[in-house]
């Protein structure tokens, strides 16, 4: 109510409180009428010819409302107005997350390096701002290791964790450093013992996971909004004999896009993006998307197998590169 009055003294005069339910979003106007429905009120106004709806209880929004049009209400009882209902926007635009990685790993027996860079923005901003209210630096450090630690065990924090936050773009940046040692496993193979190092994008895990796919005879609620981004570099110890390849998948629920590159010859570039589309999914709907996820992390692993020194070399300590075995006609590709 006050949001919409002083919206109005400052000239907005479309400016309407609306009751929203957070308990049963749109499925509020499937029940019978009663005064405890509602449970939360949020605004909807009018601005160069298109509408907003702004809740103003989420105090750690940054940037303009033009940057924050995500409502998850669904549907509102407008007070005041001739058209009494509504159907709430909430579009994902702005609600964004990018994962930036470099991962050094040229050499088998040294430490390894991971540089993380994390932006989020929009309503995804917002909710890491509330947060981080609630922990220290240290203790949101803390977390970050220990998360990293579930794949990397050898993991340590390089330098302290960084937050940048520009509240005009409503923009928050982390930037994480860690040494990993010990990255690089040996095992032996059928032609003597390799190097091996399984890489995963385990920041994907927040936004996807695998599920059962059982049969349903009810609509499925699915993870809403995301707008994920995610680029890793690895650098490798020795040249990557690899072509360019990509997985496209698009359902109902979400488009999920992956590709791979050598940027150079030591140099694999991977990227990953999920954007989801809704926020619930019929029965049928549920097996294409189950099946999917399933083919997704049937290949989202990535394993690198180098052979070491003494699998090849008669009794030399230098170590000779792919390129040179394959020249010598060592390794037949």
């Amino acid at each position: 109510m006050l949001l919409s009055e002083l919206l109005k003294e400052i000239g907005v005069k479309s400016a309407t409180p609306a009751l929203v339910s957070v308990a049963f979003l749109d499925k509020v106007s499937e029940l019978p009428p009663a005064g405890n429905l509602f449970d939360h009120c949020i605004v909807n106004f009018e601005y160069e010819g298109v509408k907003y709806w702004v809740d103003p209880t989420i105090s750690n929004h940054g940037g303009s409302f033009l940057q924050n049009d995500f409502c998850p209400y669904k549907f509102a009882l407008l007070i005041n107005s001739k058209n009494a209902t509504a159907t709430v926007s909430n579009e994902n635009k702005y609600a964004t997350t990018e994962v930036y990685e470099y991962l050094d790993v040229s050499n088998f027996k040294d430490t390894s390096q991971l540089d993380v860079l994390v932006k989020y923005g929009g309503t995804i901003s917002a909710q890491s701002r509330a947060l981080m209210d609630l922990y220290s630096l240290k203790e949101l450090a803390d977390f970050d290791l220990a998360y990293y630690g579930n794949k990397y065990p050898y993991i340590q924090e390089r330098e302290r964790i960084r937050i940048e936050d520009d509240l005009d773009s409503n923009e928050l940046t982390i930037y994480e450093y860690y040494d990993i040692l010990r990255l690089w496993s040996e095992r032996p193979s059928y032609t003597g013992n390799v190097y091996e190092f399984v890489y995963e994008p385990i920041s994907i895990y927040e936004i996807i996971s695998p599920m059962l796919c059982e049969e349903k005879t009810y609509s499925v609620n699915v993870p809403y909004p995301t707008n994920y981004y995610q680029r890793t570099e690895i650098k490798l110890p020795e040249l990557l004999i690899h072509n360019k390849d990509e997985l496209i998948i698009d359902n109902p629920a979400f488009t999920y896009k992956y590709s791979s590159r050598m940027e150079d010859s030591l140099t694999l570039v991977l990227e990953y993006s999920f954007v989801s589309k809704t926020d619930v999914i019929t029965p049928m709907e549920f097996q294409k998307v189950c099946s999917d996820i399933s083919v997704i992390f049937s290949q989202i692993t990535r394993t690198f197998t180098y052979p070491k020194p003494s699998a090849f070399l008669n009794g030399t300590e230098e170590r000779k590169t792919f390129q040179q075995l394959i020249d010598e006609g060592v390794i037949v590709m």
